[in-house]
């Protein structure tokens, strides 16, 4: 009777471990079914050491522009799962909802800050634009105020006012001294500075001093190499991406602009399957010891869209 017991106990110490085992298996299997954790699931903060990135190992940064006009098409690139940089603009018909669906997938949010075009027709539904003239320090307040979360900041349009060295100037200075928002404060740590604002030149005009003037004054700064979808037409943000990604692969690391555009979300989805590139948050370009002082666009034969 005894011995029955123990063998009782013995089988059941063995049923328990195999039971283990196999849960630690299915938890696994699960894993790898999900797929790679959502930005959600990381958090919305990077981890602190960047990716790095080479020719061997290429990143690409990829600008979502305009978002806060359309659902949709925003939907379909949070339901991409590609770790896109989103810039949002303060006064669109959909900007709340648009930051609500940004926040809840834990995505990049940069301020999409309207600026003067060349070209005064191009001014539509924008109720703030800087100018060339006017101060500049309440207009610019009231757009971050709209998008509290942006870490970083680039031009809507913007050809009137980018040449401008004095005005780039006092625009960038004003940014440097914006209050930060409180999800950004918390990001930097109890008690630490809040991570300071960036600024992506979107070069809607040739001979922009935006990165220039940003590096003497001590602002981070890229700019950007393409526009994806410029024209629209849906073989030619193939082929344009197809060259963002090309040279991602030559240089290391490249930094395109897109639209919630349907072309353009096609397109992109495509970088899941076979591209062999990363596509990266513009922050960890922005981190990334191998970025030049000077960097240089290589989007030599596109032309600025003069907006």
């Amino acid at each position: 009777m005894a011995r029955y017991r123990l063998t009782s106990i013995r089988l059941m110490v063995l049923a328990l471990a195999l039971l283990a085992a196999a849960l630690v298996a299915l938890g696994s299997v699960m894993t790898l079914w999900s797929g790679p954790a959502t930005a959600s699931e990381r958090g919305a903060a990077r981890p602190e050491q960047p990716p790095r990135c080479t020719p061997a190992s290429p990143c690409l940064a990829v600008v979502i522009d305009d978002v806060g006009r359309e659902l949709s098409q925003l939907r379909r690139l949070l339901d991409s799962r590609l770790d896109l940089t989103f810039s949002v603009l303060p006064h669109g018909e959909r900007t709340e909802q648009s930051l609500d669906a940004l926040r809840a997938a834990g995505r990049e949010i940069m301020l999409h800050l309207p600026m003067a075009p060349l070209d005064s027709n191009k001014i539509t539904d924008e109720r703030v634009v800087l100018g060339r003239d006017g101060p500049l320090g309440p207009a610019l307040q009231a757009c971050l105020a709209k998008v509290p979360d942006a870490v970083g900041v680039n031009n809507h349009m913007g050809s009137a006012l980018s040449k401008d060295q004095g005005r780039v100037r006092r625009v960038l200075e004003s940014l440097g001294g914006q209050s930060r928002s409180a999800s950004r404060a918390l990001q930097a740590g109890a008690g630490g500075p809040p991570p300071p604002l960036w600024f992506l030149d979107s070069r809607t005009v040739a001979g922009s001093r935006f990165c220039s003037t940003a590096r003497q004054i001590g602002i981070r700064c890229l700019e950007r190499d393409f526009f994806l979808d410029d024209p629209p037409h849906p073989s030619a943000v193939r082929s344009r991406l197809a060259e963002a990604v090309a040279l991602a692969k030559r240089r290391g690391w490249a930094v395109a602009i897109g639209h919630p555009l349907r072309s353009t979300v096609d397109a992109l989805r495509t970088l899941r399957v076979g591209s062999r590139v990363r596509v990266v948050r513009l922050s960890a370009l922005l981190a990334l010891a191998e970025v030049p002082q000077e960097w240089q666009p290589c989007d030599l034969t596109g032309q600025p869209t003069g907006t």
